[in-house]
This record gives C-alpha cells, sequence and structure tokens, in this order.
C-alpha cells in the first residue's frame, strides 16, 4: 500500500493517526493540539513551554525542537496543568540547528512517557 498526502482515520473507534506536519508559531507558551497534526516542529524564540491539549489516550505525537543558540529551555505542560512527564531518555539541546527529535506517548489525559534525542 502506498499512501500520498494524509491518511485521515474518523470515527469514535480511531483517533486520527496520520496527518500532515503542524509548523508551530514561537512563543513563551507554545499550544500542541493533539488532533492537529502527527508531527510538529518549532524553532523557539525564547523559554518554551508546550502546552499538549486535545490530548487521546494511548497517541503517540512527535515534535521536532531546532535549537536556536539562545541557550533557551523547554517545559512541558497538558490542558494548562503540570501533568505527569516520565523522561526515558535525553535532554533538549538549544545549540544553534541543532534538532531535538521529541517523542510523546500518552497513557492518560495527563501522563505521558517520553524520549529526546539528537542526530549523532
Amino acid at each position: 500500500m502506498k499512501i500520498t498526502g494524509s491518511l485521515l482515520v474518523s470515527g469514535g473507534l480511531f483517533p486520527q493517526v496520520y496527518s500532515p506536519t503542524s509548523s508551530l508559531t514561537p512563543s513563551t507558551t507554545v499550544s500542541v493540539n493533539f488532533t492537529s497534526a502527527s508531527i510538529f516542529e518549532l524553532t523557539p524564540n525564547a523559554n518554551t513551554m508546550l502546552n499538549l491539549t486535545e490530548v487521546q489516550v494511548g497517541v503517540n505525537r512527535t515534535i521536532i525542537m531546532t535549537g536556536a543558540g539562545g541557550g533557551y529551555t523547554l517545559q512541558l505542560n497538558v490542558e494548562g496543568q503540570s501533568g505527569t512527564f516520565n523522561r526515558i531518555s535525553g535532554n533538549y539541546n538549544d545549540a544553534g540547528s541543532t534538532k531535538n527529535f521529541i517523542n510523546l506517548q500518552s497513557v492518560s489525559p495527563t501522563e505521558f512517557w517520553y524520549t529526546i534525542a539528537q542526530p549523532i
């Protein structure tokens, strides 16, 4: 099977799984709507809090953050609250042009397991 473009699965039984990449607008708080895309891209311009919204349990999302070189930090939040974020491995690296691959897996509406990796 070959898929070109986007494959959207809808209905009560299946969450949206395959969808376009979304470019996020830099800000101190950036909303990441789990239902709008599978992969998100962001180059921060300040210390950034990613606020995860419309979270679906069992869904995996990827955020590719490109370091801006400003020594900026990253925080995670869910629906405006702190939530529980279990880091498996890796740290965010804001060195200029460094790609950070952040993979988030939701295990409840407010709990996530995640990894952060950079190319070697």
